[in-house]
């Protein structure tokens, strides 16, 4: 019986329809060239035919078959490329292809109408930066250059005079240091030199021996201006035309609605999203890095993900301090909401809208207690329920089944209960003090900051679901997949073949604790019929509630009317987590 032909695998079928897209390219320019009558000469001046300009173009741009051994291909997550490349050549030919050569010859094409010389110096200052040449080998670089290809170019004979007509993208910094104690957050005085002195006023003593502790502040002004002179403008300057019955991107949002109404037509308003986050640099040393970034909401999506504006970046071994990392950008987007950008005549008001933030973050810019404190809700007044676990006890936050549930938490409430803490010094409704944000005018700091849906869904609900139902310890409980279960799942989650979208491939549930947010969602979205009589029913259509809810609210337009049924199932969808599993399953599912 002859062996049953392998499938090629999705990478593989990929590479088929790059091919094949090459070769039509490569048919249209031959047809192309076979109807011109007109002779090109070459640089000796003889006439050249038709068909030696269509070998020589072929010739200047070798490859039209692929490489299976492409270094990158790992970050597909296929396991079955190195198994298929032994018979890559009985399938592609003998000749290798660079997906690099692609995008060369569409940079090229690109730049066939234009001065070549005036990107020269760009392209190199990109290859110093991509292969972290020192001044020394990048000036050597530059002189090859110029020796083998003639070039007259000025700025192609030092780093300096590459970057010299880029001056004005660079961006001055502002160096802010900090106590480096862990439980001091006091900012320190610096000497002319810059340095801190020795002396400071929160009386720790500061020695030039140890490891600084500092965070850099980037102007907000300079860098909206130049967003504004690279041709955004436009985007700032349309006016969103939205009926109210359906949400979809920002502008859809009655919030939003409310917060810009323009009244002037030499004032635009730039409305910004704030997000802030950390990560682990490295595990061994403990260090983190934290960041403050903006994203302008006006801009199309497509726009907004290159467009992202820094305003502070920390890295330390110990948390950003809340105060003086943000007062500076705090101070300067007051002063922006009130003088503005200057351009084309026009004045563009700067007004924070959105915080992101994940849940522990949320806390600072509240000044609040997290959710495991007394009041730990960012949302609404739920003061949550004590359960023991174990030995210990938690805080859990169970869906209300009376009506009406808790009061959401609003701004006024916000600043009387912060009356009533600074008199008495009290906590009052999870509050311990003044949020930062209450420095800037007409921001309602309590309802912009939104469920973030990275921390909460991806690493937050199914994250937790899915350790549920594979740990060990969970073993008598119904819910629980076995060993032959998982080897199940395991082999149906390696065999599907997710849309070209998704970027990570699936990986079995020995991986889960390497499993990125991507991870998760693609879990969610497309791999979540692999349960399907592996979970009990009863728990499979549970699970199915927070599916729909997500895989609704993810469109990219939705009516008001099917939001709130989205919203009547997911409150089914965490009644019944308490029903169907262990009560300290709301403290991630609610969260």
């Amino acid at each position: 019986m002859p062996p049953k032909e392998k499938e090629l695998s999705r990478y593989l079928k990929r590479k088929l329809e790059v091919k094949e897209a090459d070769f039509d390219l490569q048919l249209h320019m031959k047809e192309q060239i076979e109807l011109s009558s007109i002779n090109v000469r070459d640089v000796a001046g003889n006439e050249v035919q038709p068909q030696q300009q269509l070998s020589s173009s072929f010739e200047s741009r070798p490859p039209e078959v692929f490489d299976l051994t492409y270094e990158t291909c790992g970050n597909t997550g296929d396991t079955d490329i190195d198994i298929e490349a032994s018979n890559a050549d009985e399938l592609f030919g003998n000749n290798t292809y660079e997906e690099d050569d692609m995008d060369d010859y569409i940079f090229m094409e690109g730049l066939k109408d234009c001065d070549r010389a005036n990107y020269l110096a760009l392209v190199c200052l990109a290859y110093k930066l991509k292969h972290r040449l020192s001044n020394a080998a990048f000036k050597d670089h530059l002189r090859i250059l110029k020796l083998f290809t003639g070039s007259t170019v000025e700025e192609m004979t030092s780093a300096a005079k590459c970057a010299e007509k880029y001056k004005k993208l660079i961006q001055p910094t502002k160096k802010v240091f900090v106590c480096n104690e862990k439980d001091c957050d006091t900012v320190l005085n610096t000497g002319a030199d810059g340095v801190p002195l020795a002396s400071q006023p929160c009386g720790h003593r500061f020695s030039k021996e140890k490891k600084y502790c500092y965070f850099l502040v980037l102007s907000i002004e300079q860098q909206i201006q130049y967003l504004l002179e690279s041709d955004a403008a436009k985007w700032f300057d349309s006016k969103q035309n939205c009926d109210g019955k359906t949400r979809g991107d920002i502008q859809t949002g009655d919030l939003y609605r409310d917060k810009v109404r323009i009244t002037d037509e030499l004032i635009r308003y730039i409305t910004l999203q704030l997000n802030t986050d950390g990560a682990e640099c490295h595990k061994k040393a403990n260090l983190r890095f934290g960041h403050l970034c903006i994203i302008p909401n006006e801009l199309p999506y497509f726009l907004r993900r290159s467009n992202i504006l820094l305003f502070a970046i920390w890295y330390d071994n110990k948390k950003p301090p809340s105060g003086p990392f943000l007062e500076a950008s705090i101070s300067e987007l007051q002063h922006l909401g009130t003088k503005g950008v200057q351009f084309n005549q026009r004045t563009y008001l700067v007004k924070p809208l959105i915080l992101t933030t994940d849940s522990m973050v949320r806390s600072v810019f509240l000044n609040g207690s997290t959710f495991r404190g007394e009041c730990g809700c960012d949302f609404c007044l739920h003061p949550g329920e004590m359960i023991k676990i174990g030995r210990g006890s938690t805080k859990v936050y169970p869906e209300p089944t009376s009506n009406p549930t808790f009061a959401p938490r609003t701004v006024e409430q916000h600043e009387r209960d912060l009356m009533t803490v600074l008199g008495t010094g009290k906590r009052l409704n999870g509050i311990k003090g003044p949020s930062p944000f209450l420095a800037l005018l007409d921001f309602d700091y309590v309802q912009a900051q939104v469920p973030d849906y990275l921390h909460c869904v991806c690493h937050g609900g199914i994250k937790f679901l899915v350790a549920l139902w594979t740990e060990t310890k969970y073993f008598k409980q119904p819910w629980f997949l076995d060993e032959r279960k998982t080897a199940i799942l395991n082999a149906r989650l390696m065999q599907m073949k997710p849309p070209y979208e998704i970027t990570r491939t699936s990986s079995p549930l020995s991986d889960i604790s390497q499993w990125k947010a991507s991870n998760f969602r693609a879990f969610a979205l497309y791999y979540f019929t692999a349960l399907e009589d592996l979970l009990p029913k009863v728990y499979f259509d549970h699970f199915l509630c927070l599916i729909y809810g997500i895989q609704v609210l993810l469109q990219e337009e939705v009516t008001v009317n099917l939001v709130l049924d989205v919203d009547f199932l997911l409150q089914h969808f965490v009644r019944e987590a308490e029903v169907l599993y262990e009560k300290k399953t709301c403290v991630s599912i609610s969260t």
